[in-house]
């Protein structure tokens, strides 16, 4: 089947799937890329994009070299199907692979013409995960009003569950109407995972009657570390390490709202917690 045929037998506009955070260093990026492959994996067709327009490093990640990417679609120069790369088969990344020197480059009317046009030339594919920059900036806004469902990465460290909760809060300064649900990362043992997404919903529902749910939570695994330095998916240095089953359960979840592709099937061992925090986000 070709790339024609399946753009008609699956005729729904792609899923746009920020993972944003309010710092830097809580592993957006890796879960970004290995939440890409954990849905190519289940038989979906998934484009990767790094809008960290100055500082992105997913090509690196995918140890791959790359001339073109987001800034010649960015403006204009090159589109959708000339600045991708195929990382493998239904698998292909819109990189971010050098500092962008134009500042005039980056702004919010070039930012949201892409994101438009984004959602239009990725019709082939049925997942757009984008990993966005860190903290809050108009560019990072767009970005995350544009997608459907926003991830935010925050670790158990203070600094990381303020920033998580401040970068909530302008979302929502913003437009009310966002769709934004936690992802915990790094987790050691299930007290992290209680105390951290109850804390968490209990302090957005008070001070901004908003709570929000917590999708889940991906374990400390020395195999990301792993995965990191040698350039390669979680899953191809050990498919059963923890990670990749709560990695496994996070793609099920997106999954749930797509037609035609059938979930993966969960490791139940080497798990933290063997109940998921589920959340509805197909509407």
């Amino acid at each position: 089947m070709n790339r024609l045929n399946l753009v008609q037998h699956r005729s729904m506009t792609p899923q746009l799937v920020s993972v944003i955070s309010g710092k830097g260093g809580v592993g957006k990026s890796v879960i970004a890329y290995n939440l890409a492959e954990r849905l190519v994996t289940a038989g979906a067709r998934v484009l990767l994009v790094d809008t960290d327009f100055t500082t992105g490093n997913l090509h690196l990640l995918a140890n791959c070299a790359c001339d073109a990417g987001i800034g010649a679609y960015l403006s204009g120069q090159l589109g959708l199907r000339e600045t991708v790369m195929e990382l493998q088969p239904r698998f292909a990344l819109l990189p971010s692979p050098v500092t962008l020197s134009s500042e005039d480059m980056i702004n919010t009317k070039s930012v949201g013409s892409a994101m438009k046009r984004l959602r239009a030339d990725a019709a082939e594919y049925d997942f757009v995960i984008i990993d966005n920059s860190s903290g809050v900036h108009e560019t990072t806004d767009i970005v995350a009003h544009a997608s459907d469902i926003n991830l935010i990465v925050i670790v158990p460290e203070i600094t990381s569950i303020a920033d998580g909760y401040g970068l909530y809060k302008h979302l929502l300064q913003v437009n009310k109407n966002i769709r934004c649900r936690l992802l915990i990362n790094r987790i050691a043992d299930d007290n992290e995972i209680k105390f951290i997404s109850l804390k968490f919903s209990a302090v957005t529902e008070r001070f901004l009657a908003r709570p929000i749910t917590c999708i889940g939570i991906i374990p400390e695994d020395d195999t990301i570390r792993k995965a990191v330095a040698g350039q390669a998916t979680i899953a191809s240095v050990s498919p059963l390490a923890p990670s990749i089953t709560a990695l496994t359960r996070l793609a099920n979840e997106l999954l749930q709202g797509r037609g035609g592709i059938p979930q993966l099937i969960i490791n139940r061992e080497n798990t933290i917690n063997n109940q998921p925090a589920r959340a509805d986000i197909r509407g």
